[in-house]
């Protein structure tokens, strides 16, 4: 028997990256033009490097 495959009905928007100060981990919403860390409260500019 196979087994059951799910299908996604869109890309997903998030991404993740790795921040400049302390680098952790940071995940975020592709659209966002600013990402700031959790941790340690540094924003980045345009992470993705996209201007749509």
């Amino acid at each position: 028997m196979k087994p059951t495959v799910n299908k996604l009905s869109c890309v997903p928007r998030t991404a993740v990256l790795c921040c400049p100060s302390c680098y952790r981990m940071i995940s975020y919403n592709r659209e966002q033009a600013v990402v700031e860390c959790e941790a340690c409260r540094v924003t980045v500019a345009n992470p993705g490097g996209s201007s749509r």
